[in-house]
């Protein structure tokens, strides 16, 4: 399974079960939004020499509700579908936008990051200030600090936030954390 998906997108992967052939074997996934709203999405995949390819065309895809998913991928007994159930594989993905039909000006940017951004500004704008200004407005939005101590208290928060997001997507991609050290040790 992909960890990122376009809506509007053919969704087109192959799939190896080793244990479950798909020749006796029907694969099929299921993603639950992880918000607890909006619709899950369920498909199957078809069989392909001894491996699953699952391919969804554009005009299914785009239907798809943008957002992070949960997913598990499952195999049931072709002859007797419903005998038998064996969770396979599961994991995260996220669907994102089609960019083509996302309006000019649409922010794509995850809570932290745009947190991330404006508390930069803030605290730029109060240290270019030197405090003077304990208050600032950001596109509507009103934000006041006593210090600049609190900005910097906020800013730490939300960049803990982010650097959750960004270890989960490598994660996601088969990538280390980029949170965790490596060491090896060896004999010199």
């Amino acid at each position: 399974m992909l960890s990122e998906i376009i809506a509007g997108d053919t969704l087109d992967f192959e799939t190896r079960v080793d244990d479950y052939p798909s020749s006796a074997w029907t694969l099929k996934y299921r993603l639950t939004p992880i918000s607890g709203t909006g619709t899950a999405i369920e498909f199957s995949a078809a069989t392909e020499d001894d491996h699953y390819r699952t391919q969804i065309g554009p005009g299914v895809t785009a239907a798809w509700e943008v957002g992070d998913y949960n997913w598990s991928a499952w195999v049931t007994p072709t002859a007797v579908p419903g005998s038998a159930r064996y969770v396979v594989d599961k994991g995260t993905c996220r669907i994102d936008p089609d960019p083509e039909l996302m309006a000019a000006g649409t922010d794509t940017r995850t809570q932290a990051e745009k947190a991330v951004a404006d508390l930069k500004l803030a605290y730029a704008t109060f240290t270019a200030t030197q405090g003077a200004v304990a208050e600032y407005e950001i596109a509507g939005r009103r934000m006041r600090f006593a210090s600049a101590a609190d900005i910097l208290q906020r800013m730490s928060f939300w960049r803990n936030e982010l650097n959750a997001e960004n270890a989960a997507k490598a994660v996601a991609l088969g990538r280390a954390d980029p949170r965790r050290i490596y060491l090896r040790m060896g004999r010199a």
